[in-house]
């Protein structure tokens, strides 16, 4: 059985058999489906309960969690990885069935998970962008918003004739919802136009609409409700004052609350991600200059204190920190795989302390991370994993 420890994989095996639940096994490689077909047969011939021990949903959950998950076994002599993931949650098939496609999503500040799905009757889809983000939407659109709370219970709330293509969602305080779009345009007058526009979760009806910029490629809220923001290339250079800044921060009702103000290491030109750790924000970016490089940039709201490190990661797109201890993802192009990042901050500088490569239940593309109070939440395909620091 190459590529597999015997004596953890027949632990963990008849630990979770014997649980009824998925085998969630370190000690297992990056296995063909026919080595764990046949593992398993091994381990359970001739013993009491074998039969359910190898039924379909028992073999498809140990298959599933096997080679999802990949734990980055690879050949024998190579290291196991130690990455923790855990699978969250992932539509039901009654959602699929109804031609509901999960599409934009964000975690709230207190671990909800919140996806707003729309009926494939509102929706285009793109030849040349893989993956859910090739997904467009014929404006206005209604859509249902699905949260998954902390303890694992499942609301919905209806949202009505959304009047913007979204590239972001974002939960507020007072059970409110905002949707954005990542581009802006200008109005005959000169004006920005809006592209964010906030919805009550109560009625699923508009509240109020503001621009927070153009070219949003990084988006996030933090526990009071503001809203920040890290721009691309094009809104940087294309002359809204806000994005010019290349970070900016935002109140709920859309009025500029926060800019760098000169305190950053470079000159920005992409956002990458965002996260929170407490009352902390911490928005990532690369910048264009000759020295070139990624950052982290942590942000104190109730002070404006902003503090700047060199990402230990070029180009993250996923990042969540708790102390001094940090978790990066980093995609394989539209792949079904990415390289998890650990990370300590010793003295001024983050250095990496676990690099691996681990399979994951679906394509990994855009806007697929986002890191809360430590947890650095991943999206593939269409199920949300999630990674601790």
């Amino acid at each position: 059985m190459a590529g597999v420890n015997r004596a953890g994989f027949d632990r963990d095996f008849h630990s979770s058999a014997k649980a009824g639940e998925p085998v969630r096994c370190n000690s297992i490689g990056r296995l063909g489906y026919s080595a764990v077909r046949n593992s398993v047969r091994e381990l359970t011939a001739g013993q009491p309960g074998a039969a359910g021990a190898v039924s379909c949903s028992g073999m498809n959950r140990l298959l599933s969690s096997a080679l999802t998950f990949g734990w980055c076994g690879r050949e024998q002599g190579d290291v196991v990885s130690t990455v923790d993931v855990q699978r969250v949650w992932k539509p039901s098939v009654t959602e699929l069935w109804a031609g509901r496609r999960p599409l934009w999503w964000t975690v709230g500040p207190t671990g909800e998970l919140a996806v707003l799905l729309v009926h494939r009757q509102y929706l285009r889809r793109s030849r040349y962008v893989k993956g859910w983000v090739g997904w467009g939407p014929q404006v206005p659109f209604d859509g249902v918003l699905v949260i998954r709370q902390a303890d694992g219970s499942l609301q919905r709330r209806p949202i009505k004739d959304v009047p913007v293509r979204p590239s972001h969602i974002a939960l507020l305080p007072k059970s409110r919802l905002l949707i954005a779009s990542g581009r802006a345009g200008k109005e005959e007058s000169g004006a920005w136009s809006p592209n964010a526009v906030v919805f009550s979760l109560e009625s699923g009806d508009q509240e109020t609409n503001f621009c927070i910029g153009d070219d949003i490629p990084a988006l996030v809220t933090d526990r009071g409700g503001s809203i920040w923001t890290a721009y691309g290339d094009e809104g940087i250079y294309g002359g809204h004052p806000e994005s010019a800044a290349g970070l900016a921060g935002w109140s709920a009702e859309g009025q500029a609350t926060w800019a760098p103000g000169g305190r950053l290491p470079d000159v920005p030109l992409e956002g990458c991600t965002a996260a929170t750790e407490g009352d902390r924000v911490w928005l990532i970016w690369y910048s264009g200059s000759r020295r070139g490089g990624t950052f982290l940039t942590r942000i104190t709201p109730s002070t404006g204190e902003v503090t700047s490190w060199r990402s230990p990661v070029g180009d993250p797109d996923g990042f969540a920190v708790r102390g001094r201890r940090a978790v990066l993802t980093k995609r394989v192009h539209n792949q079904r795989s990415t390289e998890v990042v650990r990370a300590e901050l010793d003295g001024e500088t983050w250095s990496v302390t676990e690099r691996r490569r681990i399979r994951v239940p679906g394509r990994v593309v855009m806007r697929c991370g986002q890191g809360r109070d430590g947890l650095l939440w991943l999206r593939a395909g269409d199920t949300w994993l999630r990674i601790e620091a």
